[in-house]
């Protein structure tokens, strides 16, 4: 059981070379329990309770490119990320013949394998830096900054023009920003590298010279949340200069001519003119260390990690930590330091190092003499695996002290700082053997170790070139660290890893699709059998986005057919407006059936084309014809007139000529004009439409009559419907020349009986509405008659009409609703319905009107 499980360890954390996993190791295996035993052999103490070491993690794989670091200029990113290098302009170096006498910048990984080689044709460099999402910045003398991605494409940021007129004397960058020092000692901040740069000058610091050195203090550790900025000034002040003012900062310290903030953005370390490193608070509190060096500033100074600086001289190399005790180290070449959370890393001509503090796990395990659990652990594996009695008895010790637990864990946490996979192999066999004796130990920890060990060991592979810690990948998060693989065009390892930790893979696909289609040399039908098959099953695929990519790559063709895969119309259509192909555009928004899609089409066509191709356009569409109908018949007559002659609608601009006849304000050019419409419509054989016109000048010709015969009354008739004309008259009391309007328009008598109702209602004219009741049988029966009284708060006269209704349960309904409960329960004893009676009795509400209903039932 116990090989199976080591044979398990083994797969899942991966190795560089094949480990032979037999019971009898052979010689070098066993005498490699020495070595191990032995890794602290190479450690250094710099305090009573700090050990550092540095190893060794990569050869540079520089090639023949014969990189010399006295030659060039380098910079590195943090996180394992790449290094930059360009040839240094200000010293005059031998070049051979068969060199390009060009300057150019390159990018390699942390291995020193060439990422990207970049002519350089741009002009002076000033500064640069690395983004947080590892972009290359390039500051020019100009005031201009270019943006480099890790394949070479540029951005360009213009930072304005009142930076570049008065010069740039300094730059610092920080992972989402830059501060430049202009010439007149003003200080410009900018934050973000997108399209748009926020740049901001910030308060004057009145400096009266150039800064003795100054620093960036991060807007994640200053208490404003913006980027702060220590100014040493040449005089030995501090200044500190944000986006609220400027902040004095006393202090005895002298003058430093090199600053930089710790990782937690808490601590200063500064190191003065006159040789000494100081470090403490930034509130110069105290001191946590000062140390006396050389006169001359170091070439470099930056943290390793959280508690201790490193500072370069040419053929120097010093770690200072607290109380200022320091380790040295002798290199003979030139080197880059980059600053990490938990170490530095070296760069060399040949080598690239980590100098870092040992985890106390680590040393618990490996420092020799150590009577601590977890080297008992592992020294009892040791033994097992030399088929020695020891083991027994080192893990009855262990056992008796309680500490079995603590030790398999230790074993566990210690196997993640570790960089080479055999130690981290025996690491984890020590805690899988410890685990065998406890009655329970959680398995998730353990075997998501194993998968993160797996992870790392692949990344941290020379042609890979990330060289992550633990702590940086924990900080960096398995999210970044797989677009990190991805802007490296490492996407079948990034999949690979998405399957391996479940995440979602959809964004490397999409990288990688959008890297296929760059590749101009490669024909568009093969992009397309490569990239569709993979990626059609896919979930959450954005075609639009690898289209686009397409689409800039002069691939217009290859982008229209990549679109046809996108199942959201939303992202398909603004990107083939955009492509100028309005035409499919308009045929996908109205498969979509979205409207506010087929609207964003039109209108964009319609800036685009000529008249003659939208209308062109429209012809074959009546879906969209119609919609662009109704928006212009509430916004542009105009364009609705020539969308209707285009599409062969001539009828539908006599529609319009009709609402401009109307539109008139003289009553005899309305006639005049809809007398002209009603004729176009005959000539086009709309017969309806020119009965209805010739209809509206009747009416507006006896309006004209009526209102020259009320005109002493002050009564409007024009231009008011037909209902209300016949409405007028009634109240006007011309009830035979409301029946003559109601004749020439076939007016049915239910329609006329309503409006002669409400006329006399709103009257008042009861008498005139009984005269109207009795002339003829209603055709609408009397019950609206009644209700119109009430509405209108008569209730007695609603009465006579209630008695003419014929539905004798109507008619109580109707007098109970006005309270008049001795009617209805009179109308009910008519009826001879007794039990409506009863109900009658039931529901009234005064008790005489209950006493009157009884005598009725007994009577």
């Amino acid at each position: 059981l116990h090989f199976v499980t080591t044979v398990v360890i083994s797969k899942m954390i991966g190795k560089r070379k094949e480990v032979d996993l037999n019971f009898s190791p052979p010689n070098d295996e066993a005498n490699a329990w020495k070595t191990f035993a032995d890794e602290s052999a190479n450690w250094q103490p710099l305090t009573n309770n700090a050990t550092y070491r540095r190893r060794s993690v990569y050869n540079m794989m520089w090639g023949n490119q014969d990189i010399d670091l006295i030659k060039v200029v380098a910079i590195g990113a943090p996180y394992g990320g790449p290094i930059a290098t360009r040839r240094d302009e200000s010293k005059i170096l031998y070049v051979p013949s068969q060199e390009s006498l060009k300057p150019e910048v390159r990018i390699y990984t942390s291995s020193g394998k060439l990422i990207k080689s970049i002519t350089w044709e741009k002009g002076k460099i000033h500064s640069w830096g690395w983004s947080e999402s590892e972009q290359l910045l390039i500051l020019l003398e100009t005031a201009t900054l270019l943006v480099y991605n890790l394949q070479g494409e540029e951005t360009t940021l213009f930072l304005g023009k009142e930076i570049a007129d008065q010069g740039i004397l300094d730059c610092k960058f920080w992972p989402t920003g830059l501060v430049i020092v202009t010439k007149q000692f003003f200080f410009y901040t900018m934050t973000g590298f997108g399209p748009e740069p926020r740049v901001m000058r910030l308060v004057d610091p009145k400096l009266d010279g150039p800064p003795a050195s100054w620093c960036i203090i991060e807007p994640r550790f200053s208490a404003s949340h913006h980027v702060e900025i220590l100014i040493s000034t040449q005089t030995g002040g501090m200044l500190v200069l944000g986006i609220d003012g400027v902040t004095d900062r006393p202090h005895n310290k002298g003058k430093f001519v090199k600053m930089s903030v710790s990782p937690t953005g808490k601590i200063l370390a500064g190191f003065t003119s006159t040789g000494s490193l100081w470090v403490g608070p930034l509130d110069f509190s105290r001191d946590l260390s000062v140390f006396k060096a050389d006169d001359k500033p170091p070439d470099q100074l930056c943290w390793c990690g959280k508690d201790s600086i490193v500072l370069f001289w040419p053929g120097l190399l010093l770690a200072v930590g607290p109380g200022g005790k320091r380790i040295a180290f002798e290199y003979n070449d030139n080197i880059l330091l980059v600053s990490e959370i938990d170490g530095v890393r070296i760069i060399t001509n040949s080598l690239c190092e980590v100098l870092e503090r040992v985890p106390e796990v680590t040393e618990g395990v490996f420092t020799i003499g150590s009577e601590k659990p977890p080297r008992f652990l592992y020294s009892a594996y040791e033994n097992f695996e030399n088929k020695r009695p020891r083991a027994d008895e080192l893990m009855r010790l262990i056992r008796r002290s309680n500490q079995l637990k603590d030790a398999v864990d230790a074993c566990i946490e210690a196997s993640v700082h570790e960089f080479s996979p055999s130690v981290q192999s025996r690491l984890l066999r020590s805690a899988s053997f410890g685990k065998g004796y406890l009655d329970y130990y959680p398995a998730d920890q353990f075997m998501k170790i194993c998968k993160y060990l797996r992870v790392l060991n692949a990344v941290r592979d020379c042609e890979i070139g990330l060289p992550l810690t633990w702590d940086q990948f924990h900080a960096l998060g398995d999210k970044n660290l797989i677009e990190r693989l991805t802007r490296r065009f490492q996407h079948l390892l990034a999949t690979r890893i998405c399957d391996y930790l479940n995440l979602d893979k959809t964004q490397v696909m999409v990288h990688w699709a959008c890297a296929k289609v760059k590749k101009k040399e490669v024909e568009d039908r093969e992009i397309l059998l490569s990239v569709v098959p993979k990626l059609k099953d896919t979930p959450g695929i954005s075609w639009v986005q690898i289209a686009s990519a397409a689409f800039k790559h002069q691939r217009k063709e290859l982008a229209t057919k990549l679109l046809d895969y996108e199942s959201r119309s939303a992202e398909q259509v603004p990107l083939l407006i955009y492509m100028k192909e309005e035409d499919l555009a308009l045929d996908k928004a109205i498969e979509s059936g979205d409207t506010n899609l087929i609207y964003l089409v039109l209108i964009n066509a319609r800036r685009s084309k000529t008249d003659v191709d939208f209308y062109k356009l429209l012809k074959t569409r009546p879906e969209a014809a119609n919609l662009l109908t109704l928006y212009c018949k509430q916004t542009d007559y105009g364009v609705l007139r020539k969308i209707n002659f285009s599409l062969g609608r001539e009828g539908d601009n006599i529609d319009l000529d009709v609402i401009d006849s109307l539109a008139n304000v003289d009553v005899d050019n309305v006639i005049k004009g809809l007398k002209t419409n009603a004729q176009s419509y005959g000539q086009n054989k709309q017969i309806f439409n020119q009965n209805t016109t010739l209809n509206e000048v009747k009416l507006l010709l006896i309006q004209k009559e009526l209102e020259a015969q009320y005109m002493k009354d002050d009564v409007h008739f024009t231009r008011s419907s037909l209902s209300d004309t016949i409405y007028r008259v009634i109240a006007l009391g011309d009830l035979n020349r409301a029946r003559v309007i109601q004749k020439e328009f076939k007016v049915t008598e239910k329609k006329f009986t309503w409006i002669a109702i409400r006329a006399y209602a709103d009257k008042g004219d009861w008498v005139g509405l009984d005269v109207f009741s009795k002339k003829s049988k209603s055709p609408i029966g009397y019950r609206p008659f009644a209700e119109m009284c009430i509405e209108k708060g008569n209730n007695q006269e609603a009465v006579q009409y209630i008695a003419r209704m014929t539905d004798p349960a109507e008619k109580v309904t109707m007098l109970t609703g006005i309270d008049m409960w001795r009617e209805a329960a009179d109308m009910a004893m008519e009826g001879r319905n007794m039990d409506l009676v009863v109900q009658i009795g039931q529901r009234a509400p005064r008790r005489e009107d209950q006493e009157y209903i009884q005598s009725l039932l007994e009577g």
